[in-house]
């Protein structure tokens, strides 16, 4: 799905406001729940589910920054961010299979009749989350941070580059 505006303005720097706040949020929340693995029994599956809602918004972001990258071209800062933004959305796709995985074997794992690989796997799994959580909180600074400096560098004036405030 691409959406070029909302309201007027371009919808990629609004959009981009969800996965800089809620990435670092829900890898704060997984490890949360790898340290207290107690807490997965109830929290576990609304993690997995905010996830894969992230997903969603991340691609979302993705298709508005395509379109605002044909709408004021493709300089070097602009690819940098695009690249580190396609490294971010695998990133967050194999958390997030991580995370439902994660959910899935753990409360398996809690009923009467697991099967005895199932603890190791959650176990794999958990560490494989932490490891999701701290890539993706990474790549998302990264992938903001180059995008900001590709929106704001050599503008002395104060105004992001490719807008004159007009439609």
């Amino acid at each position: 799905m691409d959406i070029d505006r909302i309201f007027g303005l371009p919808a990629h720097p609004l959009f981009v406001h969800v996965p800089v706040v809620l990435i670092p949020v829900l890898a704060l929340l997984t490890i949360a729940l790898a340290v207290r693995p107690a807490w997965r029994a109830r929290w576990g599956v609304p993690l997995a589910i905010a996830n894969v809602v992230m997903l969603g918004f991340i691609l979302l972001v993705t298709g508005s920054g395509e379109q605002l990258e044909r709408h004021i071209g493709a300089e070097p800062l602009i690819v940098r961010h695009r690249e580190l933004g396609e490294q971010l959305r695998m990133i967050w796709a194999l958390f997030t299979a991580v995370t439902v995985g994660l959910a899935i074997v753990d409360r398996r794992a809690r009923s009467e009749r697991a099967a005895g690989w199932m603890a190791p796997v959650a176990t794999a799994l958990t560490v494989l989350s932490v490891v999701g959580a701290i890539a993706s909180t990474v790549w998302d600074v990264r992938t903001g941070h180059a995008g900001a400096k590709s929106a704001w560098e050599d503008t002395p004036s104060g105004t992001a580059k490719g807008y004159d405030g007009g439609d």
